[in-house]
């Protein structure tokens, strides 16, 4: 039975130097995803461009639009950072009015 036990300790020993080797590539890619907000903006054809260059400004990016059938209105789907998203309506406001 001892002779059993050391063949486990020396095992033991062994295991972990193999565990990090396979699991340090995977770990040392990772990348922080920074949290995103899907908004959606309904709005006319002529600030269409003004809304790209604020969702662009801040660091967006447009995933859908969609034109409303028989008017001019467009609803532009966007995934914009979270932390970028904070005070978003009144620059929005402000720089398309």
């Amino acid at each position: 039975m001892p002779a059993e036990t050391d063949c486990l300790i020396g095992l033991r020993g062994l295991c972990w130097p193999c565990i990090r080797v396979i699991f340090k590539p995977q770990v040392g890619s990772q990348r922080p995803v920074p949290a995103l907000l899907l908004i959606r903006v309904y709005l006319s054809a002529d600030v269409l461009g003004k809304v790209y260059g604020v969702v662009a400004k801040r660091r967006g990016r447009i995933v859908a639009e969609e034109m409303k059938e028989g008017t001019t209105f467009f609803t532009v789907s966007a995934l914009l950072p979270v932390v970028e998203s904070f005070g978003f309506a009144d620059g929005e406001n402000e720089y398309v009015s």
